[in-house]
């Protein structure tokens, strides 16, 4: 249903092709060379697992800190972007027990992406251990990119791409990466806000992870299906995402010789820029 109705949208949206809007606004990333940004970021994860037997067992992880990005240099229309964390606090919990809150002696350094106009990002080293992360910070949601064409209140645009497990659950471990996984997302611009210092672009996300199915170990399926959505809040002034929550869960149904087992994974990433540009 999410599906057909993003592809109406995406019919609608073309049918507009050349108009223009009083208040339409360009998205594109730009950024100077040494400019920083500090993002401040909460990250939760709840994961339920329901064995073959009926048993369920449930248990969450909350990460907050701060990380600090810098474009480095720009690379034949590419910036190069450096992200470093300065903190990260982990939570975590069985059940509905108590929480347990550490500064991880093996906090996350650095990683490194190539971003062009469009924010499509792309890897180029670093610590991976908080690799989704960092791509959600960067670009509000992997794989989603900014519009051709300019934005105006009540426009609408879909987009159809693939993703990682580990960039839906924004890390939390599935057992069933290592592939891309369909998804489909509309966006519609809510409304804009025109300020002294810049304009304020708000967005409203929703979409889904694509049902499908993809050969397990021995004869086995694993079964995948999830839902996508979040508001984002673009910036012409800062040329970013300045806030967002983006709320996404996945369903993985794996079988084995004892009956399926699902495990859910719900996720919200709410952030938001500290410093100035």
């Amino acid at each position: 249903m999410i599906v057909r109705s993003l592809m109406s949208l995406m019919v609608v949206a073309s049918a507009f092709t050349g108009v223009v809007h009083a208040q339409s606004v360009p998205l594109s990333y730009t950024a100077r060379e040494g400019q920083h940004v500090s993002r401040l970021f909460q990250v939760h994860t709840r994961v339920t697992e329901r064995a073959a037997d009926g048993a369920v067992r449930m248990r969450e992880a909350a990460r907050l800190g701060r990380v600090r990005e810098q474009v480095l240099a720009d690379l034949d229309g590419r910036e190069v972007v450096h992200l470093a964390f300065d903190s990260l606090v982990f939570r975590t919990r069985d059940a509905q027990g108590p929480w347990r809150e550490s500064a991880s002696p093996a906090v996350p350094s650095w990683g490194q992406f190539e971003v062009d106009a469009r924010l499509d990002v792309t890897w180029l080293g670093g610590d991976s251990t908080e690799a989704s992360l960092l791509r959600h910070l960067l670009s509000g949601f992997p794989g989603l990119l900014l519009p051709e064409r300019p934005a105006w209140p009540g426009r609408t645009w879909g987009q159809e791409f693939e993703v990682s497990p580990a960039d839906v659950t924004i890390g939390a471990t599935t057992g069933t990466d290592g592939f891309g996984l369909p998804a489909v997302v509309g966006v519609t611009v809510d409304s804009i806000v025109q300020r002294s210092r810049d304009t304020l672009v708000y967005l409203e996300l929703d979409g889904e992870v694509v049902p499908s199915r993809v050969r397990g170990r021995g004869n086995g399926e694993v079964a995948h299906r999830g839902t996508i959505a979040g508001t984002l809040v673009w910036s012409t002034g800062w040329s970013r995402f300045v806030s967002g929550a983006m709320r996404t869960t996945l369903v993985v149904r794996t079988d084995s010789d004892d009956g399926p087992v699902e495990v859910l994974v719900q996720t919200t990433l709410r952030q938001a820029v500290q410093s100035e540009p």
